[in-house]
């Protein structure tokens, strides 16, 4: 039960920890493909809508802004997702930091927990 409270109160997958321990916080950050682990996935939201480029264009038109060409990629193979292994290690005011990532918010999706709108 102890290692089940300490494992909700970290935030953080234990197996994540074993990954990430031994390297540095620069290797640890998510960045780019080179720096995930191997076994990284992204499990699909239930239901979501496939993205189109014409979408993403009404969509930044509409906002006025140009999304990350990384971030277009992204959400036009996947549109959101649960990624596993969810934990993000960074530095934060000189120290090592870690985080859950939940989920990965899909864009025109109609529930409002799932959507970045």
């Amino acid at each position: 039960m102890a290692a089940l409270l300490a494992f909700l109160l970290s935030g953080c997958d234990p197996a994540m920890d074993a990954i990430t321990s031994s390297r540095s916080i620069e290797d640890n950050l998510v960045t780019d493909r080179i720096n995930r682990p191997e076994n990284a996935m992204l499990k699909s939201l239930p239901d979501v809508a496939q993205l189109t480029e014409s979408y993403l264009h009404s969509f930044e038109k509409e906002r006025s802004l140009k999304l990350p060409s990384e971030y277009r990629e992204f959400v036009l193979d996947h549109n959101g997702g649960f990624p596993s292994p969810n934990c993000v290690i960074f530095e934060e005011d000189g120290r090592q930091t870690a985080s859950d990532v939940l989920c990965f918010f899909a864009l025109n999706d109609e529930r409002s927990w799932a959507s970045v709108e």
